[in-house]
């Protein structure tokens, strides 16, 4: 036992392995050595392959194969079995000749390495896929296996994956797993291993050029080593930390020159401008040797004339900044290319205008080149040569005209032979030499003829021509009464001057007329007359032509002649024409022929007009409705409105005739109207006015405007008058103001109305417990619940709001109740229903109320309810209706039930009404009769069982009714009388019962 619990006590060193433990205990002959007995034996298997009997025998004997006790065990004196518990014993076989007994083993087998958790398959980059290089790499991954690479094997290599088998005598582990990797690049491949032009030697500067050059690497500069070497040279080796490259490489590289030497030019000289791109191009041109390019350049300027040039690190070739200096040419801002009019546009011509205008160029002919000549422009650019100015400009200028291109020197006739004139004549016939009378001077002038110059000053023109002309004939003498004419038309006043002159051979075409009048013009011969010159002014006298008359006359209340003559004499008053004046023909619905038969006039004209329709139509609205008073205005204003066919008629149009009364008036159609004519009668009735209603709307719930028209138009019975014909206005809680709309069919006005709001209720308890099945119980809980604050209040004062739910509802205080509001959500649980199983109980002694719920608890063997939770109504002698009481708390309900009587009960009043019709339209001398006459008419079960008597009948004449009093007796004792249903009990079987009856005296 001792030895067992110190295997227990090491078994904690195989805790992460399946384990088998293996126990045994049988009795061994004397003269063997039990192995049980043996000192230091090693019972700890571990690292097995399997649990087989053969694996666990091998293992046992190979842990204590240093034993000496054990030394001549073998295998074959050993067998391993299982017990029944699942352990592993280890026994001698029978027949061996030394030992004997068993021993029990902690047996655990190796761990698939495929199962372990954690353990990884990726095993990254690798420089190649030979088999050491995969084992490290997949220990290096997986340190938790605490293996050697000589535990491993790697049996199968295919493209990026391998599979690594754990050896046989590898301890703990065992198994195969496939990994998977990517192999490095050897760095050897790269393309780019000249790196020329670097700022230094440095081993930065080489890893960044190395990798600048080779994006495409993707590599880190903490990947790289750099060992530099002689001569521009330098080694570049991978770092394991890269996983895409491997191995190493040599570069060659190059330093840049300082751009700072003795053969730099930093004196640039004239530039035309200071630009970046200037500086440029002339830092290039100055210092050919350097063999830079612009985009190598990086200018940044200073003060005037200086700039620092910086080499960019694109140049291969050199490195560093230089100062340079530069002076900046005269440019052609301020040149004036304006040269103005030119006599040619020779290039001397050109040069001599363009050095006047800028003098202070102080240049000289010679300094100068034009080219692009044209009749208009040039290009004069600064020969290059010259060290103060450059550029080029533009210059505009003109070529002056010479005038003896003139095509019109005969300039015909002229008025006379002034100098203004003669030039005013030249410049018209020769308009497209755009002369100024102020550029030209004329000299030898003649009756025939002159010269006409250009003067120097003339910044146009040029040069000199002769001219011809003649002297033109003055229409000054000319006869100026023309006398009557029918128009004073151009033609009809040139006419009529010529034939007045025929004298002076004048032609229409050479007059124009000008300032026409109705009694005079002028005439003026015109310029273009060779003949002819001069103007004056002719009188004469017109007829007048009606022609010209309005003829539109628009509504005429008919086409009578007499009607068409005042209204074309009022449309036309200018023509002064009278009735009798005029004749009217050819009349229709729409025209007529006017003529003028005076003969101061002339002419005729069509006349057109219409005839203004008749407002008395059967179209026409008469019945104007109820509207707010009878006013001129109210009765205009709604005629028009309900007969909106008259689109053209105005208020203004119309007129009341006599005074309005307050069913009916007559309009009638002014006689300004253009448009119509006619009166019409119309009738109406006066909208009542709402000040005449109940103005106190008493107390309600809120001053909406809704509960406001509601109340109102509840108080007062305005017929026709609804809530969209009021206008709220002025809302408080005291009161508002009620318009009525002007659209309102039947009333007007406005009232302010006076109101309060009811306080709301607040009901503090809401929760009103478990209630019965209907509806007026959740009502009456509400208020049994509420007492204090429901105080006054009914069921019948409150309304649900929606349909009640199974758990709960809303419930308002109705908008009818007079003092006060509220609404409430309330919540409560239904009860459960009465189950009844039977509803007949049978016969009974008497119809007590006690009998009945007694009876109704026992036969429906009801235990939750006492006679006190029920409530007996509607007994009868066969049935009755019996409920639980509602304030009950947990049950509901009620059952009609039915029973038989052991005693005959009578109900008094079925009596009473039994003799009242025994009495009805009878007269009885005495109450004898009477008593004959009831007794005649009782059902026979009654004849036998009762007696009775009448008091107090007292028939009197003219009386039609009259009392009696009824004396009962009963002559059995089983038949006794409902006590509710008489007057009086004397004794159980004596009763009395008053009564009424009608008679026909």
């Amino acid at each position: 036992m001792k030895k067992i619990l110190m295997l227990l006590g090491n078994f904690t060193i195989c805790a992460t392995l399946p384990v088998t433990v293996v126990a045994c205990g049988v009795k061994m002959p004397n003269n063997q050595i039990d192995i049980e007995q043996i000192p230091n034996i090693q019972l700890n298997l571990i690292d097995l392959d399997n649990l087989k009997s053969d694996t666990i025998i091998a293992k046992f004997l190979e842990e204590n194969q240093i034993n000496e006790g054990l030394k001549t065990l073998k295998a074959r004196d050993l067998e391993a079995e299982i017990l029944e518990d699942g352990r592993q014993k280890i026994v001698v076989q029978k027949g061996t000749k030394h030992f004997k007994g068993s021993v029990i083993a902690v047996c655990a087998t190796k761990k698939n390495i495929i199962e372990l958790e954690g353990l990884s398959q990726e095993i990254g980059s690798l420089n190649n896929n030979n088999a050491a290089t995969i084992k490290t790499a997949f220990l290096a991954k997986n340190q938790l296996l605490k293996m050697q690479p000589n535990d491993l094997e790697v049996i199968e290599t295919t493209g990026l994956t391998a599979k690594i088998r754990v050896k046989p005598n590898a301890r703990t582990y065992q198994g195969e797993i496939l990994v998977n990797f990517v192999l490095k690049t050897n760095i050897k491949t790269v393309l780019i291993k000249t790196l020329n032009g670097l700022n230094d030697e440095n081993i930065e500067t080489i890893k960044t050029a190395f990798l600048v050059a080779n994006p495409s690497l993707n590599l880190h500069p903490e990947d790289l080593e750099i060992q530099i070497k002689d001569g521009g040279k330098a080694t570049i080796t991978i770092l394991p930390s890269s996983i895409t490259y491997h191995d190493q490489v040599d570069v060659f590289y190059t330093i840049k020159n300082m751009i700072r030497s003795a053969n730099t030019i930093f004196d640039l000289g004239p530039l035309i401008d200071a630009e970046i791109d200037t500086i440029k191009t002339a830092f290039l041109i100055k210092n050919p040797s350097l063999n830079l390019r612009s985009e190598d350049l990086e200018i940044q300027i200073k003060d005037v004339g200086k700039a620092t040039i910086t080499i960019l690190p694109s140049s291969l070739i050199h490195q560093g900044k230089v100062e340079v200096i530069y002076t900046i040419k005269t440019n052609n801002a301020q040149w004036n290319g304006v040269l103005g009019p030119l006599d040619n546009n020779f290039e001397t011509t050109i040069k001599r205008a363009f050095l006047i205008e800028n003098p202070s160029l102080n240049l000289g002919q010679e300094d100068l080149e034009v080219s692009e000549t044209s009749s208009q422009s040039a290009k004069i650019k600064i020969k290059s040569n010259v060290a103060t100015h450059q550029g080029e400009v533009i210059v505009s200028f003109t070529i002056k005209t010479n005038i003896n291109i003139a095509t019109s020197k005969a300039l015909g006739g002229l008025n006379n032979k002034e100098q203004d004139t003669i030039k005013n004549n030249f410049i018209d016939k020769n308009q497209n030499l755009d002369l100024k009378s102020e550029d030209l001077e004329v000299i030898a002038i003649t009756d025939l003829g002159a010269t006409i110059s250009v003067l120097s000053s003339s910044s146009t023109h040029q040069g000199s021509v002769n001219v011809s002309f003649s002297l033109k004939a003055n229409i000054d003498t000319a006869n100026t009464v023309l006398g009557m004419l029918n128009d004073n038309n151009e033609a009809t006043i040139k006419n009529n001057f010529i034939a007045k002159n025929q004298d002076l051979d004048l032609k229409s075409v050479d007059l124009e007329v000008n300032d026409i009048q109705n009694n005079g013009a002028t005439i003026r011969v015109k310029n273009t007359s060779s003949t002819h010159q001069g103007s004056v002014n002719v009188s004469f006298s017109l007829k007048t032509n009606i022609d010209t008359a309005n003829t539109v006359l628009g509504m005429l209340n008919d086409n009578n002649e007499a009607t068409i003559k005042t209204k074309f004499i009022e449309k036309n008053p200018t023509l002064g024409l009278g009735a009798n004046q005029l004749e009217v023909s050819a009349t229709s619905s729409q025209s007529a022929k006017i003529k003028s038969n005076v003969a101061t006039h002339q002419g005729e004209v069509v006349v057109n007009f219409s005839i203004k329709p008749d407002i008395d139509t059967t179209n026409t609205i008469t019945h104007l409705g109820a509207i707010n008073d009878n006013s001129s205005d109210m009765i205009k204003n709604i005629f028009l409105q309900m007969n909106s066919q008259f689109t053209s008629l105005a208020k203004e149009d119309l007129e009341l005739v006599g005074t309005p009364d307050n069913v009916k008036s007559r309009i009638r159609i002014k006689n300004t109207s253009l448009t119509h004519q006619g009166q019409v009668d119309v009738s109406y009735t006066i909208k009542p006015n709402i000040n005449t209603g109940v103005l106190n709307l008493g107390p309600l719930n809120s001053q909406a405007e809704s509960t406001i028209r509601s109340i109102f138009l509840e108080k007062n019975s305005f017929v026709g008058l609804t809530g969209e014909h009021l206008e709220i206005s002025a809302i408080n809680t005291e009161g508002a103001t009620i318009k009525v709309k002007t659209n309102a069919p039947t009333h007007q006005g406005q009232v302010d109305v006076t109101y309060s709001i009811k306080p709301t209720i607040n009901a503090p308890t809401l929760n009103l417990g478990a209630l019965n099945n209907n509806a007026e119980a959740i009502k009456e809980a509400l208020i049994a619940q509420n007492p204090l604050v429901f105080a006054g209040l009914t069921i019948n004062d409150l309304e649900f709001v929606g349909t009640p739910l199974e758990g709960s509802a809303t419930i308002k205080i109705k908008d009818s109740f007079p003092t006060h509001q509220g609404q409430y959500d309330v919540t409560y649980t239904i009860k459960p229903s009465l189950v009844v199983t039977t509803t007949n109980l049978g016969a009974l002694d008497n119809r007590d109320e006690s009998t009945i719920k007694f009876l109704f608890l026992n036969k429906n063997s009801i235990t939750t309810l006492t006679e006190d939770d029920l409530i007996v109504s509607h007994i009868t002698n066969h049935e009755a209706k019996i409920k639980v009481r509602p304030d009950f708390a947990t049950l509901q309900g009620s059952a009609d039930v039915q029973f038989e009587n052991n005693q005959l009960f009578l109900d008094g009043r079925m009596l009473e009404r039994t003799i009242d019709n025994a009495l009805e339209s009878k007269t009885f001398a005495t109450k004898d009769l009477a008593e004959t006459a009831i007794q005649e008419a009782l059902p026979v079960f009654w004849k036998d069982r009762l007696n009775i008597k009448i008091w107090c009948l007292a028939p009197l004449p003219g009386v039609i009714r009259t009392g009696y009093i009824l004396e009962l007796k009963a002559s059995n004792s089983l038949f006794k009388v409902i006590p509710s249903t008489v007057d009086m009990v004397v004794s159980e079987t004596h009763w009395f019962i008053n009564g009424w009856y009608s008679s026909a005296a």
